[in-house]
């Protein structure tokens, strides 16, 4: 990514408003641009097409339109200018390998549990900032109950280059 003078534009949706005081603090106190909504609807209504925030941060339950359905609509045709945004979700609500589930299943590039740790939470914004992702590979389980194609199932599977 080439080096930018503007500072990033971070838009963070959470109906605490504690919890939103705090993350747009820390992330102002580190030199990024910050936009604190209440509501995802606020937060459609409110952030420009033409120019997509640099990252999005939402907490996963909220009133109205919760984040499960916030994130679908930012990764939808009708959001497009969105698609590509990062997003990390920060919430006390999960942990442990539920994360990698919903970080999957929403679309998301990174989760945090709540309450963040400041310097954790700004190094992973600048990380999604910089392209970089939290989403972990994919993994996949075949099943083969040939005893006779498996080792060429297996030759093919380790010979595949991406």
């Amino acid at each position: 990514m080439p080096f930018s003078t503007t500072p990033p534009v971070v838009v963070i949706v959470n109906d605490d408003p504690t919890q939103l005081h705090l993350l747009s603090a820390i992330l102002r106190k580190s030199d990024m641009s910050v936009h604190s909504y209440l509501s995802a609807e606020e937060a459609l209504v409110w952030m420009d097409s033409s120019e997509p925030p640099s990252v999005i941060i939402t907490d996963l339950y909220m009133p109205e339109v919760d984040s499960w359905r916030f994130c679908w609509l930012l990764r939808s045709k009708e959001y497009a200018a969105f698609n590509e945004v990062p997003i990390l979700v920060v919430s006390a609500t999960y942990a442990g390998d539920e994360i990698e589930g919903i970080t999957t299943d929403l679309g998301v590039n990174a989760f945090m549990s709540s309450p963040v740790e400041p310097l954790a939470f700004v190094a992973t914004v600048q990380r999604l900032v910089n392209g970089e992702t939290d989403v972990p590979s994919l993994r996949v389980l075949v099943v083969e109950d040939s005893k006779y194609n498996y080792p060429q199932f297996l030759d093919r599977y380790l010979s595949y280059e991406i």
